[in-house]
């Protein structure tokens, strides 16, 4: 095992990736479609892996989480030794067998717990901005297919949702800008300026009550609320943090084939909070009381 350090991080964990996996990645068979929505203008890229639709096939696919208790604790992943490649705070990296892009490894904290904390906020925002990587997490109710142990996921990648260029900012005081973005569904950007930003954003994140997806990207977090993890249109197939950021991974090439911009576009509403809905002005409302909440409790903090 090695220890980050911030000036090699990046490269650390592409070279590491490339060396195990490289030779795989360059012999995949691959597809890739885009599909755009032209009246909401979003795009999305849709993904067909041979590499990636054997590992869902194989005998260790199709048995899934079944063997260890918890392959974190453990560190077993699901059917192999969970191998350790960095640590970086609480936080610790490992290998993915099941990888998607380049840089795709697992991330998760050594104790045992399902709910995101503000150390991991903290902590990612410099691991992804230190790495130039995005990190995501699927959270109990948002796609996690493994939700016992908070776990996150790097690639490196950008994903489609990070570049609208319309947003409409929301809030902007002690540190912390936080911005509606132009999208189908509900998108938020935080972005802060200071440690004591970073605090409060963390600590915002870390008490939204509703399921959520959380993006770290270039020196912001995005969030997609979410309302359930399988759209009703796509045969039982997930929509995770990839799949509403705007990259979907297809398991098997006949999804890939029946997927178009109106199946899309459907998929995501259903998962999602849509723009604009009354659901979408309801979560605002209580994230602004949350917002002055924190922010009360930041400015004036209890003696003890």
């Amino acid at each position: 095992m090695c220890t980050f350090r911030s000036t090699l991080t990046g490269e650390l964990l592409r070279n590491h990736w490339l060396r195990l996996y490289g030779e795989l990645w360059r012999g995949d068979e691959r597809q890739v479609k885009t599909l755009t929505v032209p009246a909401v203008d979003a795009l999305f890229h849709v993904v067909h892996s041979v590499q990636l639709q054997s590992w869902y096939d194989s005998p260790a696919g199709k048995q899934r989480y079944s063997a260890p208790k918890c392959f974190f604790c453990d560190k077993l992943d699901e059917y192999n030794q969970l191998i350790t490649v960095c640590s970086f705070g609480h936080l610790v990296v490992y290998q993915c067998v099941k990888f998607c892009e380049p840089a795709h490894y697992l991330i998760a904290p050594e104790e045992h717990r399902e709910q995101i904390a503000i150390p991991d906020v903290r902590l990612l925002e410099k691991l992804s901005a230190t790495a130039q990587l995005s990190v995501f997490a699927n959270l109990r109710g948002s796609g996690a297919s493994y939700p016992a142990h908070l776990h996150f996921q790097s690639l490196d990648v950008e994903f489609p949702a990070t570049r609208s260029e319309r947003s409409r900012v929301v809030y902007a005081h002690n540190g912390v800008k936080l911005e509606i973005l132009d999208y189908p569904v509900l998108l938020l950007r935080f972005a802060a300026d200071s440690d004591n930003g970073w605090e409060l954003a963390a600590k915002l994140m870390c008490r939204i009550a509703s399921p959520f997806n959380p993006l770290w990207w270039r020196g912001s977090i995005y969030i997609i609320p979410r309302t359930k993890s399988v759209p009703f249109n796509t045969a039982g197939n997930k929509f995770a943090a990839a799949e509403v950021f705007g990259r979907i991974y297809c398991r098997n090439r006949h999804f890939y084939d029946a997927l178009d911009s109106e199946t899309v576009l459907g998929a995501l509403l259903d998962v999602c909070i849509p723009t604009g809905s009354p659901l979408a002005r309801r979560f605002m409302q209580e994230l602004e009381c949350l917002i002055a909440k924190v922010s009360h409790e930041i400015q004036n903090p209890q003696r003890g």
